[in-house]
């Protein structure tokens, strides 16, 4: 006997899209897998590497409260542990280095203080002696009232901030005591707008340029010349100047004088008041200031100061 069997042809290919759609369909489960295995890994392992990288480019712009935090005691947590104690310590190094700075330019401006208050009271002094032994009590008191007077001023109490009315106060009478010892030979002007008569500014930042504008300006003339110095607002800045018809500063001087200064201070004696006082400015104001001489020969000298209003 002979058996022969039918199989629609239908039935055979619906069993082969049943086996294909049930190997698509593990296809599809196992890509899912694997796309939430990989996600769950990035998610685990670069993400936080990616963290430390966002933060360690922000601590590269000068960032220092950069910190970062991990829940999980694992790697990733003594990671970022010793990230953030790295950034601790690097901020706090440079913090000791600009308090070292800070120090040491502090001590070497008082001693160019000391250098500018010596030299003038040392002059003034030995004027007083003179006019003693002359038998000129009357000048010899004006002297000393006008030297007590720029005294009191100048060092107030120990204060290094002081009123811009106060300021005005001691140049008038530091100009008239410089006037006495030569003889009103030079004639001086004072302004000062009413607006700014209150703020407050470094003491130790005036009196060296005006000393400057009679020592090398004025002094230099024959005739003796004239000096103008005025205070002026302009916006929510102050604007000091001094300007004098003496004989002028040669350019390559000039250049150097107006330099910005460095780190420390590297004392010459030829214009160590004006190191002195562009050092104290650069404390006090950071780089908010300008300093700017002005000169040509034969033509006179302008100092200018331009600072915020306190």
């Amino acid at each position: 006997f002979v058996y022969l069997s039918f199989t629609p042809v239908s039935s055979v290919i619906e069993s082969v899209d049943q086996t294909k759609m049930f190997f698509i369909l593990m296809c599809l489960i196992v890509l899912v897998i694997i796309e939430f295995s990989i996600f769950f890994f990035i998610y685990i392992v670069y993400k936080p590497i990616f963290s430390l990288l966002h933060e360690m480019k922000k601590f590269e712009k000068g960032d220092f409260s950069s910190r970062l935090y991990h829940g999980k005691n694992d790697e990733i947590k003594y990671i970022y542990d010793h990230y953030n104690h790295m950034v601790e310590n690097i901020a706090q190094l440079i913090q000791d280095r600009y308090e070292q700075i800070t120090l040491k330019q502090q001590a070497e401006i008082k001693i160019l203080q000391n250098q500018i208050n010596q030299h003038f009271l040392y002059n003034t002094l030995e004027s007083i002696h003179w006019l003693c032994l002359k038998n000129e009590p009357q000048s010899a008191a004006n002297f000393t009232m006008k030297l007590s007077m720029f005294y009191r001023l100048f060092l107030s109490n120990g204060l290094e901030m002081i009123a811009v009315r106060d300021v005005v106060s001691m140049l008038q009478n530091y100009c008239d005591i410089v006037q006495l010892r030569h003889g009103s030979k030079f004639s001086v002007d004072i302004s000062c707008d009413e607006k700014i008569m209150d703020a407050m500014v470094c003491k130790y930042i005036f009196q060296p340029i005006v000393e400057n504008a009679i020592l090398h300006g004025v002094e230099q003339r024959v005739d003796g010349g004239t000096i103008s110095i005025q205070f002026q607002q302009f916006r929510n800045r102050i604007l000091f100047s001094v300007e004098d018809n003496g004989p002028g500063i040669p350019e390559e001087i000039l250049m150097k004088l107006n330099q910005r200064p460095e780190d420390s201070i590297k004392i010459e004696q030829n214009n160590f008041a004006l190191q002195c006082i562009k050092y104290q400015m650069k404390l006090i104001y950071h780089d908010d200031y300008s300093f700017n001489i002005e000169s040509e020969i034969n033509q006179g000298t302008i100092v200018t100061i331009d600072i915020p209003k306190l």
